[in-house]
Parts: structure tokens; C-alpha cells; sequence
């Protein structure tokens, strides 16, 4: 046997559908699809199913319910209905039995079978461990004072609630480019609430190619993919006096998305014509983005956004595309002069030469330093190259004191070659102060060049003892 639950509106309740009453069906779990569904049917006043909440229940212990039931033990009275003293109740979005909504909301009947999720966690001890029972709350609303948005006849309706739908719907929406719907009150004072019952735009490519657009006053208002709904019911905006909506869709997206709207005027009458337009508001004007759920977007603060037929800008008026292509462009030269400018540094260091002054009369020039090696030019080709760590060849006895006085005082032998090897031109003693005659050698001095030992050339000095 089952039980279909009719709560009629009252006065004490606050709940009720437009039709006046609020539909309940519930099912319990079990094996025969038959009996073990919830069926909701609005085929009697001719009107659309919109679900207001879909539950599991789960009875308690102490009743010992069958789980799942079958024709012998299936009691509905006693474990399938629900009872808000001791039921456990766990409420269910569209993504939880998305079958559930997608299915009942729009059509004039619909049946799904019962399916069960454990209570662990969710409900107290004393109630069962797996939910036994489902129910679906809903409301019948009319399609008497329905227009399609691309209704060819040329309706106009009036009433003080309009709905409007694609002309396919539920099924997808079948037309491309744009139809509109005009909502016009009959007082200048008077406002227009604009709800979505069902918003679910087509939102497989990234586009968003299906829209919805609200115009009022110098305003356009989008809603595209990213505001479905959700299968709730939401109020997009508050208008004042006249709307124009719009239902924009791709032809790439055809047979897809689902809309269902409501128009509610404040007071006062409301006209309602829809039809095929020539033009889509997006094309010619610059809509502004707004937020599905907002109460009064007339005064809310929005966000522009530019149409379809009007590319965001970046830079200096440029578009998102020329801009993109211009900041590569200036990363790339960028890093093509700081290349060129390293190899420039390059070759001027490694043609830099250093000119160091040995005696005053000679110049030598030395090459960049290669590791930690030093490579000697001399620019004096008389002179035989030397290594930088060369020492001169000294003599290991000294000259005997009258060849160095001869020397001396020989004015036409300006160089001494008693010395030893290694001395050459530039080993011309200055002539020293004489004290009895008597000169002391030290070798490894000298007093015209004189460079340290570790690191240059080391010459004898001839001084008085």
C-alpha cells in the first residue's frame, strides 16, 4: 500500500507551494522498484515539478524495521514516513542524487527508486546503522501563465506571476542566438522580482557559450555558467517598472542547458511578451557581470565586463592579445642585449694589456692573465726574454776587489762583465763612496732595481762595508 502526504496550506503554516499546497512522497528501501520509489506527479493541475527538499530517514532501532523491505515484512505506516520526534533525517543536494533533481524538476511527473546511505557519524546510536526510507518534498507550479523565449505567437500575457522557459524544456534548448522576454508593470512605482528555478547553463567547454542577460534601465546584467543554480530556487535581481530578459545560446551548444524563470511584480498588473530578437544585447552594448542571488542589483555594486564583440584591453588600449605579444617581444630584446653586452665585456677584457716600467729606459708589456700563469713581451728586442721567476745567474766567489776598482774607474768600459752571466746593460753598478778603498759584494741587491724577492728580478749590490 502507499501513502502520498498532502499538506494543504493553512494560515499557521509558512510553507506552501504557488498552487496553494506542498506535495510529500515518500518510499521506503527495498527490492521491488515498483513500490520501493518516490513518485511525484503535478499531471493533475497541469503543472511543472519544482523539488524543494530531497532526504533519507532512518527509523530507530527500537521499531525494528526491515532493511531493505520486501513484500512480506514492508510496513510504509510505521518505517517509511518520516516522524521529526525520532527520525533521524539527512537532507540531499543535487550532487547527491543528481538523477533525483535533474529528472523530477520541470517534468509533470517523475519516479525514483529508493537508494540507502549509511547514518555512522550523522545520526544518534539509537537509530538505525543504514537509512530505510526516502522522501521528496515539491510543488506543482502552473504553466498557464508560461511563455517560451522564442514564443512565435506573439503572446501577451498578464498576470501579476509570469514563468518563462527555452521552448524545449526540460529538454535542452533548441534555439540559436537570441530570444527575449519583456516584463513590464503596470505601475511606474511598482518593482519586478526575476527568479531562476532552474538555472543549469551548459557548462562543458570553458566558454560558457549559453547565457542569460538582464536588461535594465542603461544596465545589462550576464549570468552564464558559472551561476547554475543548482536546482534552487534564486532571485537574481530586483528591478524597477520594465526588464528585458534575454536567453543567449551557441549553436554548438544546442540540445543542451535547461532554464526556468519567474517574473513577480510588486503591485499592480504585469505584461509579458517574448519572441526572437535580431540582435543580442551583448553585441552592441557593455554588459556588467552580476551575482545570481543578489536582492537589489539596481543598487548593488557590480563589475564591468566587456561583450563577445569586444575584447578586454591591457595596455594602453591594446588588446589582451597584442598586449601579450608586445611583453614577450620586450623579454626577448631584453635578453639578447644582456647576451651581446656579456660578450662585449668579454672581448675588451681579454684584449686589455697592462704596460709596467722595469728600469726607467725599458717597457714591458704583459698579456692577460691566462689561470695563474704570466706571459712576458718584451718591447725591447735586444733584450733576450726572461721568465718572471727567472733569477739571475750570480757569481759564487766574488771578483777579486781591484777588477771592481778597475772597472770603475775605467771611464771608457761603461759596462763590468766580471759580474758573472745575467747581468747585461743594466747591471751598470752607480758608482759607490769609497772608504779605503775597500768594496764589500752582496749579492741579491742593488741599488737601482729593486723588486722583492718572491715576486720579481733580484740583482747583487756592490756597497762600502
Amino acid at each position: 500500500m502507499r501513502w502520498k502526504w498532502i499538506v494543504l496550506c493553512t494560515t499557521e503554516q509558512t510553507v506552501c507551494c504557488v498552487d496553494g499546497q506542498t506535495l510529500t512522497d515518500c518510499a521506503c528501501y527495498g527490492n521491488d522498484p515498483s513500490v520501493d520509489s518516490v513518485f511525484a506527479d503535478c499531471s493533475a493541475s497541469g503543472g511543472r515539478l519544482t523539488l524543494t527538499s530531497v532526504f533519507r530517514g532512518a527509523k530507530l532501532n527500537s521499531l525494528s524495521c526491515p532493511n531493505p523491505a520486501s513484500d512480506v515484512d514492508r510496513d510504509e505506516a510505521k518505517c517509511c514516513t518520516y516522524n521529526a520526534n525520532d527520525d533521524c533525517k539527512i537532507d540531499l543536494t543535487s550532487a547527491d542524487v543528481p538523477n533525483v533533481y535533474s529528472d523530477c524538476t520541470g517534468s509533470s511527473t517523475c519516479t525514483e527508486q529508493v537508494t540507502w546511505m549509511q547514518t555512522t557519524g550523522q545520526c544518534p546510536q539509537n537509530v538505525m546503522s543504514f537509512t530505510n526510507y526516502m522522501c521528496i518534498d515539491y510543488e506543482c507550479l502552473p504553466t498557464t501563465d508560461e511563455l517560451g523565449f522564442c514564443d512565435a505567437a506573439g503572446t501577451t500575457l498578464t498576470s501579476t506571476t509570469a514563468y518563462i522557459a527555452d521552448d524545449n524544456y526540460p529538454a535542452g534548448i533548441s534555439h540559436t542566438d537570441c530570444c527575449a522576454c519583456v516584463f513590464t508593470a503596470s505601475a511606474n512605482s511598482a518593482t519586478i522580482t526575476i527568479e531562476v528555478i532552474e538555472m543549469t547553463l551548459y557548462d562543458v567547454t570553458t566558454t560558457c557559450n549559453q547565457s542569460i542577460l538582464i536588461e535594465s534601465g542603461t544596465n545589462t546584467y550576464t549570468y552564464n555558467c558559472t551561476h547554475n543554480t543548482d536546482y534552487t530556487i534564486q532571485t537574481l535581481l530586483t528591478v524597477t517598472s520594465t526588464a528585458t530578459v534575454t536567453l543567449k545560446n551557441d549553436a554548438t551548444s544546442v540540445g543542451n542547458g535547461r532554464v526556468w524563470m519567474r517574473a513577480t511584480v510588486s503591485n499592480g498588473g504585469l505584461t509579458t511578451t517574448c519572441g526572437a530578437v535580431s540582435t543580442c544585447p551583448g553585441d552592441v552594448t557593455t554588459t556588467t557581470t552580476a551575482t545570481a542571488g543578489e536582492a537589489d542589483s539596481e543598487t548593488a555594486t557590480t563589475t564591468v565586463e566587456s561583450t563577445a564583440t569586444t575584447e578586454k584591453t591591457l595596455i594602453f588600449g591594446l588588446s589582451v592579445t597584442v598586449s601579450a605579444v608586445l611583453i614577450s617581444l620586450g623579454f626577448i630584446i631584453l635578453a639578447l642585449l644582456f647576451v651581446l653586452t656579456c660578450i662585449l665585456c668579454y672581448l675588451m677584457g681579454k684584449k686589455k694589456k697592462k704596460k709596467i716600467n722595469i728600469d726607467g729606459s725599458s717597457v714591458m708589456t704583459v698579456a692577460p692573465v691566462i689561470g695563474n700563469e704570466y706571459r712576458q713581451m718584451p718591447t725591447n728586442p735586444e733584450r733576450p726574454e726572461r721568465s718572471r721567476r727567472s733569477v739571475p745567474k750570480v757569481a759564487d766567489v766574488p771578483p777579486p776587489y781591484s777588477e771592481i776598482n778597475d772597472g770603475i774607474q775605467n771611464s771608457t768600459a761603461p759596462y763590468s762583465t766580471k759580474l758573472g752571466d745575467g747581468y747585461g746593460k743594466s747591471s751598470a753598478m752607480s758608482r759607490p763612496s769609497a772608504r779605503n778603498g775597500m768594496f764589500v759584494y752582496r749579492q741579491y741587491e742593488n741599488r737601482n732595481l729593486t723588486h722583492d724577492y718572491n715576486d720579481g728580478y733580484h740583482f747583487p749590490r756592490v756597497v762600502s762595508p
